[in-house]
């Protein structure tokens, strides 16, 4: 028996130690019908509800260096408004490739386009731009001009993650499930433009962001590769251990899934690049290492090349790095 504590810190490590006994590792032979479940439990846990494009509404267009800057406003079946910057190369032609890039906790997506920057944010749409891919890059519920009750301030520029992510939960729905649902919107409406390619979709993002590419992977078979920036570590060594935004979290993940690498192994057989600061606070490279170990162990048990998933970490911290992504998208597009 434990020995008895006042600090609840113990309770909770075996809760969730437990959680983790109690759950049966698929085989070989069992994978498939796992996954197939495992989808289904995820979607619950998410809260994620299928939204619609009704229709799409061209906002204005900027002339910028080496591209255009388009946005759309993306009118949802939920009444609700979706901002999404579409970066179109000028070296490129139509139809365009693009790369779906999704933005983490930063002021929405025009940062990554070289607008609006703060201390914290990188313009990484550039280097994709540069290479002739076009950038469709949504703006996240919580920021922008996609604000909810109660918006704090927070490193320059104004979210309301919080109190979105709690009134979501007091519906059965999560703010991760929320955004991931528009995602996959956005996707299917990306599908019927003539001048977008979508015969190979690639989806990427860092932190925030990084997890909804993760997602997105995980649950819609649309997607043929996903590259995870800043995101990509064991729950129990990241958001569990370290303060992080309440939008994060899923609640009941851990009675259903042993770690964050059961969910990432339902995109087998998806090649996945997972790029990492080697001096990222808030997921250690220590637990991003374990976790792709465990990661490509269940590809294994998929029948998929555990090659399929690649490590990538730069020496910095919790930023988005190119080195391995354009070569990674010159093998898959």
């Amino acid at each position: 028996m434990r020995k008895p504590a006042l600090s609840l810190t113990p309770y909770l490590e075996e809760l969730s130690t437990r959680s983790a006994r109690q759950l049966k590792t698929p085989t070989s032979k069992t994978f498939g019908a796992w996954r197939k479940r495992k989808r289904i439990e995820l979607k619950k846990l998410l809260g994620l509800e299928e939204k619609k494009v009704l229709h799409m509404k061209a906002v204005n267009e900027k002339q910028m260096k080496g591209f255009r800057l388009r946005l759309m406003h993306a009118y949802l079946s939920d009444a609700t408004i979706m901002p999404v910057y579409i970066g179109i190369p000028e070296k490129a032609r139509p139809p365009y490739q693009p790369v779906f890039l999704y933005h983490g906790h930063q002021p929405g997506a025009k940062p990554l386009f070289g607008i609006d920057m703060t201390k914290d944010t990188q313009d990484y749409a550039l280097a994709f731009l540069k290479k002739g891919y076009m950038v469709i890059a949504p703006d996240m519920r919580g920021f922008a001009e996609r604000l909810g009750p109660s918006p704090i301030t927070y490193n320059g520029y104004t979210r309301s993650c919080r109190q979105v992510s709690f009134d979501l939960m007091m519906n059965g729905k999560t703010l991760l499930g929320e955004r991931l649902a528009d995602c996959m919107a956005l996707l299917t409406a990306a599908k019927k433009m003539p001048d977008i390619l979508t015969d190979v979709v690639v989806v990427t993002g860092n932190s925030g962001g990084g997890t909804i590419a993760m997602l997105h992977a995980a649950l819609d078979d649309r997607i043929d590769a996903a590259v995870i920036g800043s995101a990509f570590a064991e729950f129990r060594d990241s958001i569990m251990e370290i303060s992080h935004c309440e939008c994060n979290y899923i609640p009941g993940v851990l009675s259903h899934f042993k770690e964050q690498w059961e969910i990432a192994a339902l995109a087998s057989p998806k090649p996945l690049l997972i790029v990492h600061g080697a001096h990222d606070r808030l997921f250690p490279v220590s637990s991003v290492r374990r976790a792709v170990s465990e990661l490509r162990r269940y590809y294994r048990l998929s029948r998929a090349d555990p090659r399929l998933i690649t490590l990538a970490v730069h020496p910095d911290g919790h930023r988005y790095d190119h080195t391995h992504v354009l070569p990674f998208l010159e093998k898959i597009i």
